[in-house]
């Protein structure tokens, strides 16, 4: 199960974050990352299920723009990525949390 943690706050920042995903490193062995954009900082430490490889938290849109990380599985995501390839999205992995950046 992965770990998650973030904040929002003038005085918020990726580090912030970071030093509170070292205390769910347990959580989350395989991979950690940090998103911040604005006043909101998220991040996750993670075990890794589906795509092994490029799976690695948080995913983010093409733009850099909207990012997430999830902790489950999104077991219509095969489906769901098919619909946004065919709607021109460029996808970069084969994660699940991937596409719900771009939905």
């Amino acid at each position: 199960m992965c770990g998650i943690a973030g904040a929002v706050g003038a005085n918020v920042s990726a580090r912030n974050v970071a030093d509170q995903l070292r205390l769910l490193e347990h959580r989350g062995p395989d991979a950690s990352g940090v998103f911040a954009v604005g006043p909101g900082v998220i991040g996750q430490t993670r075990l890794a299920v589906i795509d092994l490889v490029t799976g690695d938290p948080p995913m983010t849109s093409e733009q850099g723009t909207i990012g997430a990380v999830l902790n489950g599985e999104v077991y219509n995501y095969r489906d769901l990525r098919r619909d946004l390839l065919a709607r021109g999205h460029h996808l970069a992995t084969q994660s699940d949390t991937e596409t719900i950046v771009h939905l």
